[in-house]
């Protein structure tokens, strides 16, 4: 929500999308923190919660039908522009101030996109990986064609391992696994497998950790505080961010920014 609200305020003239498929979205919470970016300004709040489309699917073809539909917006936008830049130029010499301009839906969250694809795994993994592709190359055209920033929020599972005894030990990072946290205390990685992993550009782990010795930005410090850690699994789209990390914190509605500690101490405590 903060970051659909940092995307509305610095683009006044776009609008968003949030694809509901766990019937959970609050639209309370969502004025609260945008109340909270913009110091209670009513009128700036209200602008911005006009302009966010809520969209309530059920399954894999709701949201496919909800991609239809946002596809179908911005060709309906283009349509309307060309028919507007006739009639500027047949009536060039008019008087009047130009309209501003409206850009669409330029970000979508999809909260989640892991419910819709685990309920189609019953017809069979291959299948299954098939629409998850499709989906997921449908979702990639339209952000590419309209420049638009998709941000697809996905469960984590996690890792167990047993030893020969059935016990349970301490998960072990290996170079095998695939998207998985550089920290020897994280058992947990992102959920839907591989194949969706390469279907998209950036995948990001957020982790709740314990970190000692964590102080707010420009703020005391001290004590032990539940934060979270934001990790960079992987990057096709910029070189050189791939295990980068920070830490934030998140006190009811708004955010806090974190100083960590050095990154031997977080790497025993994150998990």
């Amino acid at each position: 929500m903060h970051a659909l609200t940092t995307h509305l305020l610095a683009h006044c003239n776009s609008s968003a999308a949030w694809v509901d498929t766990l019937g959970t979205f609050s639209p309370s919470l969502l004025q609260q923190v945008v109340s909270s970016r913009t110091n209670n300004d009513t009128k700036t709040t209200s602008n911005i919660l006009d302009r966010v489309q809520i969209m309530r699917v059920f399954n894999i073809h709701g949201l496919i039908e909800a991609i239809d539909e946002l596809r179908t917006g911005h060709l309906d936008r283009e349509r309307h522009q060309r028919v507007v830049n006739d009639s500027e130029d047949e009536a060039s010499e008019e008087e009047g101030d130009p309209l501003e301009p409206f850009d669409g839906t330029r970000a979508i969250v999809i909260d989640t996109i892991s419910q819709p694809m685990t309920s189609i795994m019953t017809a069979g993994p291959l299948q299954a990986q098939a629409r998850m592709v499709g989906v997921t190359r449908s979702l990639s055209d339209l952000a590419r064609r309209y420049n638009i920033c998709t941000l697809l929020l996905n469960t984590a599972v996690s890792k167990p391992t047993k030893g020969a005894d059935g016990r349970q030990q301490a998960y072990t990072h290996t170079q095998e696994d695939n998207l998985s946290s550089a920290f020897s205390a994280t058992t947990s990685k992102p959920a839907l497998g591989n194949v969706y992993a390469r279907c998209v550009d950036v995948n990001i782990l957020l982790t709740r950790a314990k970190v000692r010795g964590g102080r707010r930005m420009g703020g005391g410090g001290g004590g032990e505080s539940k934060d979270i850690v934001m990790e960079v699994l992987s990057d096709r789209t910029e070189s050189g961010r791939t295990g980068m990390w920070g830490a934030f914190g998140i006190e009811g509605t708004n955010l806090a920014s974190r100083v960590p500690p050095p990154p031997e101490e977080t790497k025993a405590q994150v998990g």
